[in-house]
């Protein structure tokens, strides 16, 4: 019996998509995440996926996957009868846990970990921020989505270097974005969109010069304790 069951949703479209993760997938993570027939949850929206025609969800149940499904699968039949899924059907190819490698099982924990961050912006927003256009505010720049993948990056520190590793790993994620879209897309778009990008890096020198040079050397607002009391 395979560790592992997929449940596809289809849907009418990417709209249609989130309106299932707030009505189902949300919900279920709450219900199953402390199921001892559950050892991972994750999901996956493919709408925007050139390959697939309208929209699809795909609900990832690691442990037990047979015991959550005899306890979920009203639950799918109400999603398409009350119109939230086109169709609900499953992948049950066979996957064991305990044959999974270090570099699988390592994308699995890390998966299901975004997925439960997904969750929790879910929850915390009834509107995802967009994913570049900014909040105005004081200053140079808005507050954005970059904003909250920020602050992940710094609470989980990754930045050594004096912030050089958070540079580090959003240029690989840039990278390996480029190179997975190049399989997907017309593999020309993934060297024009390389191109535009080298020509805006090259001009951010002047621009970054000239910030330091407006802003002055920053400091933590709580590095000088006795300056900060004395305001």
């Amino acid at each position: 019996m395979s560790d592992r069951k997929v449940v596809i949703f289809e849907t009418s479209g990417v709209d249609a998509e989130e309106e299932l993760i707030r009505e189902y997938v949300v919900p279920a993570f709450r219900r199953l995440e402390d199921s001892d027939d559950v050892k991972w949850l994750t999901f996956a929206r493919y709408g925007h996926d050139p390959s697939v025609e309208d929209g699809e969800v795909t609900f990832y149940i690691y442990g037990d996957p047979e015991a959550v499904a005899e306890d979920e699968r009203d639950r799918w039949d109400e999603l398409v009868a009350d119109g939230f899924a086109e169709e609900w059907w499953t992948d049950d190819t066979e996957v064991r846990i305990d044959d999974l490698d270090e570099s699988k099982r390592l994308h699995v924990r890390l998966w299901a970990t975004a997925s439960r961050m997904a969750v929790a912006f879910f929850e915390e927003f009834d509107e995802v921020p967009d994913a570049v256009a900014e909040v105005e505010r004081d200053g140079e720049f808005g507050v954005g989505w970059r904003v909250g993948l920020h602050h992940l990056i710094n609470d989980l520190s990754y930045q050594e270097g004096d912030g050089e590793e958070e540079i580090d790993l959003l240029f690989e994620l840039v990278r390996s974005r480029l190179f997975a879209l190049s399989t997907a897309l017309d593999p020309d778009w993934s060297v024009e969109k390389a191109d535009e990008l080298v020509e805006r890096l090259e001009s951010l020198p002047p621009e970054l010069r000239e910030f330091r040079e407006k802003h002055g050397k920053h400091q933590h607002s709580y590095a000088d304790r006795e300056a900060f009391e004395e305001g």
